[in-house]
């Protein structure tokens, strides 16, 4: 693998792991709210 492919999956990975964390505290607040 090359740096590029390196970096693109590194940034994919931080990617999907905000939106998770963005999903998860969206899905919470909803439950915790009502």
């Amino acid at each position: 693998m090359n740096r590029s492919n390196v970096l693109l999956l590194i940034f994919l990975f931080v990617l999907a792991i905000g939106w998770g964390i963005v999903y998860w505290v969206f899905f919470a607040d909803n439950v915790i709210g009502g």
